[in-house]
């Protein structure tokens, strides 16, 4: 308990010792109770999240899983109003200490797809690849957002750009996206090589993805033949 109160007395400065009041309160609450500390749950979230806004690894991860959960458990509701609310109150929960890229990644998700702001939803994207360039969820959800218009205007060139950058750090899912991408833009060869590349990574092992091939294909088929019908004109 002494130890306890000493980690607690410097959570505000250092993320080690906020981590580890998180997680007695969390595994041993009935030390941290003896201590005098909050043990709701509330107060379990404020101290892990105030580490993982201090950089800290471990509540970092912590904080995603929570934070997945809880969207996972919202999608879940059958009620509508239910999912607005809990929702709304979730961003307002992990919005003050969310600066890393795979938090705001997933509140972009949740803008986007249940709360409907898909403004907000773009801004948070664009947020998580501005704190990490080399964010690959981050770079695919903004080049969807850029491909479809989402929260922006249309830019098929930027979204081709956002596709490339994650698929050359390794996103496999990029690759699909890319070939998708580039064929709407025109650019066959592109096109193809990201396809050869999702291909030979495995990507298409889903329906969905044997989907999105033929979709591809289509895209190249349609631009195969506007090229002949501007040509022979």
């Amino acid at each position: 308990a002494r130890a306890l109160n000493l980690y607690a007395s410097v959570s505000d400065q250092s993320a080690e010792a906020a981590y580890q009041v998180g997680w007695l309160v969390n595994n041993r609450p009935d030390l941290a109770q003896r201590a005098g500390l909050d043990i709701s749950s509330a107060a379990l979230f404020e101290n892990c999240a105030r580490a993982a806004e201090k950089g800290h690894f471990r509540a970092r991860g912590w904080i995603e899983a929570h934070v997945s959960e809880q969207i996972e458990a919202i999608r879940s509701h059958e009620c509508p109003d239910m999912q607005l609310k809990e929702a709304r109150q979730l961003y307002k929960q992990i919005d003050p200490f969310a600066n890393w890229p795979s938090v705001l990644s997933l509140l972009g998700e949740m803008q986007i797809d249940i709360l409907g702001d898909l403004t907000q939803g773009f801004e948070l994207f664009a947020r998580a690849v501005e704190c990490d360039h080399a964010d690959k969820r981050a770079l695919v959800a903004l080049g969807k957002c850029y491909e479809d218009g989402v929260g922006t205007e249309k830019c098929g060139s930027t979204a081709v750009q956002k596709y490339s950058e994650a698929a050359s750090l390794g996103h496999v899912e990029a690759w699909v996206a890319l070939a998708s991408a580039s064929a709407k833009e025109g650019d066959p060869s592109r096109a193809l090589d990201a396809l050869n590349k999702a291909v030979e990574l495995g990507a298409f092992g889903s329906d969905r993805s044997g989907q999105e091939i033929h979709t591809i294909q289509e895209d190249l088929e349609a631009w195969k033949a506007q090229e002949e019908e501007l040509s022979s004109a």
